[in-house]
């Protein structure tokens, strides 16, 4: 196994990181990453054999830390952040642990082999948003109808009355889009539950309600008709 550090890791960090992967073969590297307004700028995917848990780079957002480095390649295997193993993980909760972490500075722990891009549940990810923080929400999930924002301040106080998600206009039905410009398009129930336990302070969701947009348009369809006066 080679094994490669960045920023000049100690002999005694290397020790460890060989006798923990050394199984592997390969190279294994360490990569030392400080997160910025654009994030870790990562794309992570699965394996495309789904009864294989992996932690793949699917994507190097160019405005990113990451790329910036010029330590990380589309096909590394994620194995830990910050002592997190994320090995054998499934990839959305990676992505959502990640995210968690308090950084700004990171130790990516990956592994490079020569075929990995073959082993990707999906092709690398090559078009990235020019500056994601000037995508408004509309322009983000603009496929979605009954697009809203809501804001709603943690810890929520147990008084009588409306909740405070109630409030703030969060209603039965509603489909969550973001947190805090954080997507969980594509999260599971677990990451998704994650990320909203670990806001505090104000928070900010992108929510939908199709159903409730589809309730409208029936009644001002009905409505429409019945004032229609007959020939």
């Amino acid at each position: 196994m080679e094994t490669i550090a960045e920023d000049a890791e100690s002999e005694y960090e290397l020790d460890k990181v060989k006798k923990k992967y050394g199984s592997l073969g390969h190279s294994v590297l360490a990569v030392q990453l400080e997160r910025g307004r654009q994030g870790l700028g990562l794309s992570l995917a699965g394996h495309k054999d789904r009864s294989r848990m992996a932690v793949f780079v699917c994507g190097l957002n160019p405005n990113g830390a990451a790329s910036r480095s010029g330590g990380i390649q589309v096909g590394d295997e994620i194995l830990e952040v910050n002592g997190v193993v994320l090995q054998g993980r499934c990839h959305l909760n990676a992505s959502a642990i990640i995210k968690g972490l308090p950084g700004p500075m990171f130790k990516v722990i990956v592994l490079r082999r020569d075929a990995a891009l073959e082993d990707l549940a999906v092709k690398p990810i090559t078009q990235f948003p020019v500056t994601l923080d000037d995508e408004t929400p509309e322009e983000r999930y603009s496929s979605f109808k009954g697009l809203r924002t809501i804001t709603i301040k943690k810890p929520c106080c147990l008084e009588a009355g409306p909740s405070p998600t109630q409030q703030a206009g969060l209603i039965v039905g509603d489909m969550i889009l973001a947190v805090n410009k954080d997507t969980l398009l594509g999260s599971d129930y677990d990451s998704a539950a994650s990320l909203l336990k670990k806001t505090e302070g104000v928070v900010t969701l992108v929510v939908c309600n199709p159903n409730k947009v589809k309730e409208e348009e029936k009644k001002a369809a009905d409505a429409e008709v019945n004032s229609a006066t007959p020939a």
